[in-house]
């Protein structure tokens, strides 16, 4: 029986989870362009996507390249962005609560260039 619960080992990179500050501009896609602002900081599991898992993630995301997860956080939403431990900036492209019971949360991620 899998655990619906985060191994807590697994969970190896710092990450800063930030949202867009409320009064920062639109660029020209209408993405908000300004500064953002720290929502959390936490430990999580950041995998890139391989094989199976990867090849569905494209049919839904076509930037998709990696998979985050981390303990249960409410008010993650995909306008947000991770900063991780190693420099990467990533966009969130979802977020889920794979069994419903807010015990942990799977984001799908693209990498910022």
């Amino acid at each position: 029986m899998k655990s619906d619960r985060v191994n807590p080992g697994r969970l190896r990179h710092r990450v800063t989870i930030q949202r867009p500050a409320a009064s920062s501009p639109l660029n020209g896609f209408g993405e908000p362009g300004g500064p953002a602002v720290t929502f959390a900081a936490a430990y999580a599991s950041i995998q890139a996507l391989q094989g199976r898992e990867f090849e569905a993630a494209q049919r839904l995301w076509a930037d998709a390249r990696f998979l985050v997860e981390l303990q249960y956080l409410a008010g993650v939403t995909t306008e947000m962005r991770i900063l991780d431990d190693e420099g990467r900036t990533l966009n969130i492209l979802d977020v889920e609560d794979p069994e419903g019971n807010r015990a942990r949360l799977v984001m799908y991620c693209s990498e910022v260039k």
